[in-house]
């Protein structure tokens, strides 16, 4: 895709999506795909509707980067197999996630503060370079020999592809680097509750509540 082109789709992406969630409304997927349409035909409001039923899998009235790709494979391999008309003037590739990227520092400028740190990798605080409003975390994961440690992070990108609840971190991308993986996560800031209860000695009843409802209902 020609520079000039990919720097459009972002600016589009900016102007639609001002607060960097990486989610598409219906109103921003009518406004980009008119946009990116010759002359603002093929997508009527029927059109528009049946995307949305199509690629709104967990039917939350807006497209995560993740369900729009799952729609655009699925329609690719249809469209392979059996001749349409003139295809609409769309590029597809423009709307993928960070997977389909190669070199992560292109897209975000990792900051070297570490949020955290377990069996597998570290955290960190990164900002996006093409949506320089939002930050994101970062999961830097190593590789080894094991024959387990691939299946455990396909696993673990199943599951969190499969999760989408407002008391649970979202997956936005990934970044697959040899003997290396990204995780591209939503950034949740305010600190472990454990670090909380060391610091005060203690947590109030309300907020104890609150806590508790939250964790239910993500379960």
């Amino acid at each position: 895709m020609a520079e000039d082109r990919k720097k459009m789709v972002v600016e589009t992406f900016r102007r639609f999506d001002a607060n960097g969630d990486g989610l598409i409304t219906r109103d921003e997927l009518a406004s980009v795909f008119r946009l990116l349409c010759k002359n603002g035909k093929g997508w009527d409001d029927a059109s528009i509707d049946a995307l949305m039923v199509a690629a709104d899998t967990n039917r939350d009235g807006k497209i995560q980067y993740e369900e729009f790709v799952n729609w655009v494979m699925n329609d690719a391999s249809k469209k392979s197999a059996a001749k349409e008309e003139e295809p609409l003037a769309v590029n597809y590739r423009v709307f993928l996630p960070e997977r389909f990227e190669v070199d992560i520092t292109a897209r975000y400028a990792m900051d070297k503060l570490t949020l955290g740190e377990g069996g597998y990798g570290k955290v960190f605080i990164a900002r996006d370079r093409e949506l320089s409003s939002r930050r994101v975390a970062v999961k830097k994961v190593t590789k080894t020999s094991s024959k387990s440690v691939p299946e455990a992070l396909a696993n673990e990108i199943r599951v969190m592809k499969e999760l989408d609840h407002p008391c649970i971190c979202k997956l936005l991308g990934t970044f697959d680097q040899g003997r290396v993986m990204f995780f591209i996560m939503e950034l949740c800031e305010g600190g472990e509750l454990f670090d909380r209860i060391i610091a005060n000695g203690k947590i109030d009843v309300r907020l104890s509540a609150d806590i508790v409802g939250q964790v239910s209902s993500a379960l």
